[in-house]
């Protein structure tokens, strides 16, 4: 009998003799709790004296165009996982070589309506020691990364001498971002912190946490 049967034999008997009795298709879905489709299916077999339950047996597995499918998604999804694993590693031999920048627009928090205007997360992330500076912005413009740039600069302990970022418009304009950003990531991805970006590294949860005890204070 299939896991997920609604009728029992006897239940498909007393089925069948109201159906002979003159109740309607639509009445006894209803009362049974189960599709018209089914109804018909049941009767189709009751006419045959056939009140048991059958296993659900779906041919399509059984056919080789399926089979051939399965086995070329499967080939796909084993080859995406290679390449992934295959990604060319590197890593800087001192802090500031390169410092990772990204940005991203915050979540709606609890209470705040869809129309109120999203601020963005700017995350910097050095190659070498992993040294993170995170703040929240109203936008993620060009003044905006500029002063995300500063901020950086002014706190690290360590110079920075490559700003690595996506070739978004935020990082392109300013003075003060042309100076620095001199290498774009044109794939997004961040192979040198393990194919993430800085907003992957530092996490969603992290992210709303800083939000949530900024607007708190």
């Amino acid at each position: 009998m299939h896991k997920n049967s609604r009728l029992l034999p006897f239940m498909r008997r007393a089925l069948y003799r109201a159906w002979v009795d003159g109740v309607s298709v639509t009445d006894l879905s209803l009362e049974y709790k189960i599709t018209r489709k089914t109804v018909y299916k049941v009767l189709e077999r009751a006419r045959l004296q056939d009140f048991e339950n059958h296993l659900s047996v779906n041919l399509r597995f059984r056919t080789i165009k399926y089979g051939l499918r399965k086995l070329r998604k499967t080939a796909e999804r084993l080859q995406k996982r290679i390449d992934r694993e295959n990604i060319k590693r590197y890593e800087k031999e001192y802090p500031g070589e390169m410092v990772h920048f990204d940005t991203k627009r915050l979540p709606l928090l609890s209470g705040e309506a869809i129309r109120d205007k999203r601020e963005h997360l700017h995350v910097a992330i050095d190659d070498f020691s992993r040294y993170l500076v995170a703040d929240i912005f109203p936008d993620k413009g060009q003044y905006s990364s500029a002063m995300h740039l500063e901020e950086v600069i002014e706190t690290a302990p360590f110079n920075t001498e490559i700003a690595y970022s996506d070739n978004g418009s935020c990082y392109r304009g300013r003075k003060a971002l042309q100076e620095y950003v001199t290498h774009y990531n044109l794939e997004r991805r961040h192979s040198g912190i393990k194919g993430l970006t800085p907003v992957e590294r530092i996490g969603s949860y992290y992210a709303s946490q800083m939000r949530i005890q900024r607007l708190t204070n």
